[in-house]
């Protein structure tokens, strides 16, 4: 397989996918399904300004970090005050960038997620053309690719909702939204590359 063949079928896979994307979020919503404004915003960002002054990937209720550090003969304690916690309190995640003068720019954020699905695309395209061997129908490649999209958003996305209580939303939407990107992209590959004759 020759090299510039297989890039050209990986940038073309990841501007599908990029297209792709674009559509899920803007036209169908599938990127959004689940996402919520803060009731109150303006209170809650208050808030956050004056107690959290580090960026940041925040865990709440804390507490495990010491039910871990602390002696054997205390953590079953430790563990069920965490858990009647949990239990009473809100929990889950917070990833928090303080104020810090950066402009938001979309530009920029597109032009990192176009460069991201790219490399995607051309990591897609070299398993493909590994495999190839084994997948001589057009649908096998197609459904190939579409298995990669699937896994991805199964090996981060099913972690998320497990550990850190991403809605089912979610979770099903992402897994919806990367599958059938990465069988677009399939079908760009697929055409792209075949088994030798």
């Amino acid at each position: 397989m020759k090299i510039g063949r297989l890039l050209l079928a990986g940038v073309l896979a990841g501007v599908v996918v990029f297209i792709w994307s674009a559509l899920s979020h803007m036209v169908l919503g599938l990127g959004e399904a689940a996402v919520k404004s803060l009731p109150n915003e303006s209170a809650v960002l208050t808030a956050l300004n004056q107690n959290v002054k580090a960026p940041g990937f925040y865990l709440y209720p804390g507490g495990m970090e010491a039910i871990q550090n602390a002696p054997k003969d205390q953590q079953e304690a430790l563990t069920k005050q965490y858990e009647e916690v949990y239990k009473a309190q809100p929990h889950g995640i917070l990833v928090l960038t303080p104020p810090n003068g950066v402009v938001y720019s979309f530009p920029k954020l597109l032009l990192n997620e176009l460069l991201s699905n790219i490399l995607g695309g051309v990591i897609a395209a070299w398993l493909l053309s590994l495999a190839l061997g084994a997948l001589p129908s057009f649908l096998g490649r197609i459904g190939f690719v579409a298995a990669l999209g699937l896994f991805a958003a199964l090996a981060v996305d099913f972690s998320y909702w497990n550990w850190y209580g991403f809605p089912t939303k979610y979770l099903l939407t992402s897994l919806l939204d990367n599958t059938l990107g990465w069988a677009l992209a399939g079908v760009a590959l697929a055409l792209f590359l075949k088994p030798r004759a």
